[in-house]
């Protein structure tokens, strides 16, 4: 029994299809109680780049590369880097193979566990490596379809137990969401296996703006950063970044659309701030990706520390180490608080929350809960000793109203008059407040 082109392709899009109708589901699975819940969203884009790759190829010496270089393009967040790394891994070894059988497929898969764990700096067990690691416990398959049923059933049990060995799973009931999707695209291809063809009408919905301030300029040191919101954009660009990628939902754009900003960028240095932990393994693989040298990561976790970094800039110097290491060592003093409102019940790190609640957020972590608005900023502000802080900047989402912002307005002038602050439109919809302060 051998592996034909065609299969590949359809079985792969079968995958896709159960994928975007799992996507929603696999999304309300992260364990944080906000709405930026995207692993499915990021792993259905990252097999859809893929997909897309591979969909008119004939050859099986060729598929195999395209669709690697596919799913490394379109990489999204840390889901869909170990997604890519997966198919990287396995494809690697495929393309040695003009006929594929079911031992050769799952020798495949077992390089492509050998290449994603020699890859990752910490590997944690109970997320979606464990599901993988655990489905290749098998030996001589007798068909592509026993192959692939012994797979999925072996994921669905170790996928069952995930909150057994990560606590952060087990206090938010929760399984591994990026675990659910590799079940969902291994389900896809017993489906297809099985003659259950699945069809979708869901569209490619992500798709990042670049846009470029210094397109006919050559500079000593540019600045890339991303973004959530026309806003913060606006506010990026005022304070002289080079290159915004602004994205419609969560900072997560994929490595293709990253590494032409770092191709088209003209500069001798370019720092890039990824705005969120999120987005820095895509990042990372990006400057591979771009072959450039002198391109650094500023490791900025939030959009407040995205805005903090760019006001370090020293304007009158082109010293690249200079404005990296006071850029880098400024950081180190910024508070990033996020106030947004939970979108399911649980418990996190111990901290239990309902539906509604205003939470609290700083360093992923919830500090505290509240059901009003201003007392939620009272004891964000509170948590910190701001003795030795000069400056507040608020940035508002789409959801506050001008009535809340003077009422921040006022409760700042009333409790913090000592402190310079500035309430800053982010035109951002999933939070409420990011409040940076340095």
């Amino acid at each position: 029994m051998q592996l034909a082109v065609k299969d590949i392709i359809e079985a792969l899009t079968n995958s896709l299809n159960l994928l975007k109708e799992d996507e929603k589901k696999i999304n309300e699975l992260n364990v944080f109680p906000v709405p930026d819940g995207d692993t499915g969203t990021n792993m259905r884009l990252t097999l859809e780049a893929g997909v897309n790759a591979i969909k008119n190829e004939t050859e099986m010496k060729k598929i195999f590369s395209l669709l690697s270089v596919g799913m490394l393009n379109g990489a999204r967040g840390n889901s869909g880097v170990i997604l890519s790394m997966f198919f990287k891994g396995f494809c690697k070894y495929l393309k040695e193979y003009e006929d594929i059988t079911p031992n050769v497929l799952l020798e495949s898969f077992k390089s492509a566990k050998e290449y994603v764990y020699k890859k990752m700096k910490n590997p944690v067990e109970g997320t979606i490596l464990t599901v993988f690691r655990c489905s290749l416990d098998i030996d001589n398959p007798i068909s592509f379809k026993d192959l692939f049923e012994r797979m999925h059933q072996k994921m669905e049990v170790t996928l069952a137990n995930t909150p057994k060995m990560l606590k952060i799973l087990e206090d938010a009931h929760v399984v591994d969401a990026g675990g659910a999707g590799l079940v969902s695209i291994i389900a896809g291809i017993l489906s297809y296996i099985n003659n259950e063809n699945i069809a979708s009408n869901i569209k490619y919905t992500q798709k990042v703006k670049i846009k470029y301030y210094n397109e006919l300029e050559h500079k000593p040191i540019a600045y890339i950063t991303y973004c959530v919101g026309s806003g913060i954009k606006q506010i990026y660009s005022d304070l002289g970044a080079d290159v915004i990628l602004e994205c419609p939902n969560t900072i997560n754009p994929s490595a293709s659309e990253i590494e032409t900003a770092i191709r088209n960028t003209k500069a001798d240095y370019i720092v890039i701030l990824p705005n969120n932990n999120n987005a820095i393994l895509t990042t990372q693989m990006a400057i591979k990706m771009s072959q450039r040298e002198n391109v650094y990561i500023l490791e900025t976790k939030s959009m407040a520390e995205g805005y903090f970094a760019l006001s370090m800039m020293v304007r009158t110097s082109d010293n690249f180490i200079f404005q990296f290491n006071e850029m880098k060592e400024g950081l180190e003093g910024v508070i990033s608080i996020d106030i947004v409102r939970a979108i399911k019940s649980g418990n996190y790190q111990g901290t239990e929350y309902n539906k509604g609640d205003t939470l609290i957020i700083s360093s992923n972590k919830i500090i505290n809960k509240t059901n009003n608005f201003i007392d939620a900023l009272s004891l964000g502000l509170n948590n910190f000793d701001l003795e030795e802080k000069e400056i507040i900047a608020i940035f508002v989402g789409k959801n506050v109203t001008e009535e809340e912002k003077e009422e921040i307005e006022e409760f700042l002038e009333e409790n913090y008059c000592d402190l310079e602050f500035g309430i800053l439109d982010g035109n951002f919809d999933n939070v409420d407040l990011i409040i940076g302060i340095s």
